[in-house]
């Protein structure tokens, strides 16, 4: 693979490190996202540099991004951050990474959800748990008034209700009730 705009010299450094080649090209498409002031959404798209790394998972271009100044904790239009997209995603790894340099655990988009919240409801366990574990409140209501242990409950998915139990969250009636009528259709289904 080479990128579309190298030099001769570029060329034969690459020829003999093909790797490079991948390295150059991915710098190169960082070094271009940057050129994009963090306030500013790319164009045709409403995400951010950051926002989209982290949703893809990929920690070089967050440490790049980082590193080159753009706040961790930015908000898009919808006013989820990075945190938000890789909690999303399942990149537990990059969760850790962004709550590191400074993301908040507890930040809420437009519609009240935390990156737990979006954890939970995509079913990811392991990004759930490394944010309760990191300070996020399980008990913490969407503008909805959806909890995040009420997710888990409504999907009737055990091992994320023990996971966030497990970390603190204390079950309210109509949680209850919406874990027992889930293991109900569960029961019911086999």
């Amino acid at each position: 693979p080479t990128c579309p705009s190298t030099s001769r010299s570029m060329t034969r450094v690459m020829a003999r490190w093909p790797l490079g080649t991948l390295v150059l090209c991915r710098l190169l498409g960082v070094a271009l996202s940057l050129m994009v002031p963090p306030a500013v959404p790319k164009p045709g798209s409403s995400s951010y540099a950051l926002h989209d790394a982290a949703a893809a998972g990929d920690i070089m271009s967050i440490d790049l991004l980082i590193a080159a100044g753009i706040d961790p904790g930015a908000a898009n239009d919808r006013g989820s951050t990075p945190l938000h997209m890789a909690a999303l995603n399942g990149h537990d790894d990059v969760a850790a990474l962004l709550l590191d340099h400074g993301a908040s655990v507890g930040a809420a988009n437009q519609d009240g959800n935390t990156a737990l919240h979006a954890a939970v409801g995509a079913g990811q366990r392991h990004c759930a748990e490394l944010l309760v574990s990191r300070g996020a409140a399980a008990d913490a209501a969407s503008h909805s008034g959806m909890m995040p242990l009420r997710i888990a409950a409504q999907k009737g998915d055990g091992a994320m209700l023990s996971a966030l139990l497990a970390g603190g969250a204390e079950m309210d009636y109509d949680t209850a009730q919406d874990a027992f009528w889930s293991a109900v259709q569960l029961c019911a289904a086999s």
